[in-house]
């Protein structure tokens, strides 16, 4: 009986709660960068020498530094600065981003910065 019990608890919590959300694409990535970032971070503006306009530009960091680790979100600066645990936040204008955005950003960065052809780059 409790074999039973426990089969259909953990088949409902199986079902309840599917595993971790897939790993976002450079596609999606650029999209929130194209939307919230390109502005100040890009070919002719780039703020602390950032680019966020091409992948090879996120891979490069900044003045500062890299800005992403790959396999890393939480180590990342980019994370930090659109969560506000680093200054300045950012972006510097308009609203912070949003949970969405800012989570295809971990989960990009967490499955290893897949690249524009879909590979995971190994920029360490």
């Amino acid at each position: 009986m409790r074999s039973a019990i426990f089969m259909v608890t953990a088949t409902l919590l199986y079902l309840t709660f599917p595993g971790p959300a897939p790993a976002e694409t450079w596609t999606e990535a650029t999209a929130v960068f194209q939307e919230r970032c390109i502005e100040c971070h890009q070919f002719s503006i780039r703020s602390a020498g950032l680019r966020l306009d091409t992948f090879e530009g996120v891979l490069a960091g900044s003045s500062l530094g890299r800005v992403v680790i790959p396999g890393e979100p939480e180590a990342s600066e980019l994370i930090n600065r659109v969560r506000g645990r680093s200054q300045p936040r950012m972006p510097l204008t308009g609203p912070p981003l949003t949970e969405d955005q800012i989570l295809v950003l971990e989960r990009w960065i967490a499955a290893g910065l897949p690249g524009p052809e879909g590979g995971a780059e190994s920029a360490r």
